[in-house]
């Protein structure tokens, strides 16, 4: 009797440490299972964040490309009727009141300019003096596409474009010898520097990207 009763006891002893290993065992391969996961999640999620990135570094290079082409559009066809030998072509440059657009000195971005698109039509405005021009709206109400930099029906976007008009280096002229004056360098070229920055997921503004054009005055050499 004594030695059913000891066999009898120890049934629930070795039942209970294979209980205890159960749970053990089950808690490892959870952990081992969480690591397994979170590894590639981390990696997906890295990897969206740098696609979103490419979206928006991508279009704020298409909305600086925009702007310079607009200039130099401005440029070919008003600029080509001003003045002898188009000596007056920034005259062409103008705001949204018709007057000429300030042209900013060498290492000065004081006056900067943002362009909007109405009816069709380009059509460059001033920003407020010492502040950041305002985000390139956004249209959506169209078919198939989205319009940027639409003033109407539109609402902000999560871009910023400046433009900044600046008078070249002054330096040695065509001819190699003489030093050129602020007024003969004014006419032969504009330097055009467009900065578009966009909000990101966290809220903070990237660094952006700039474009930097030298548009020369080629009616000149006629």
């Amino acid at each position: 009797m004594k030695k059913n009763t000891r066999t009898t006891q120890s049934i629930p002893r070795a039942q209970s440490r294979m209980a205890g290993f159960t749970i053990l065992e089950t808690l490892v391969a959870i952990a081992i299972l969480i690591v397994a996961i979170t590894g590639p999640l981390a990696i997906v999620a890295q990897a969206l964040r740098a696609s979103y990135f490419s979206r928006d570094q991508i279009t704020a290079y298409y909305l600086a490309q925009e702007a310079i082409e607009y200039i130099r559009n401005t440029r070919d066809t008003l600029g080509a009727g001003q003045g002898s030998n188009g000596a007056d072509w920034l005259s062409t440059l103008v705001d949204e009141n018709g007057a000429q657009v300030a042209i900013n000195t060498v290492g000065s971005d004081q006056n900067k300019l943002y362009l909007v698109r109405a009816g069709g039509l380009y059509q460059l405005m001033r920003c407020d003096t010492g502040l950041e021009c305002p985000p390139v709206t956004l249209n959506t109400n169209v078919s198939d596409e989205a319009l940027y930099g639409e003033d109407t029906i539109t609402d902000d976007s999560i871009f910023i474009r400046e433009i900044i008009l600046t008078k070249p280096v002054v330096g040695i002229s065509s001819d190699g010898y003489s030093v050129e004056t602020d007024a003969q360098a004014e006419l032969r070229e504009l330097v055009v520097v467009v900065n578009v920055k966009w909000r990101m997921q966290n809220g903070q503004y990237s660094s952006g990207v700039t474009l930097r054009e030298h548009l020369t005055n080629w009616q000149l050499a006629q």
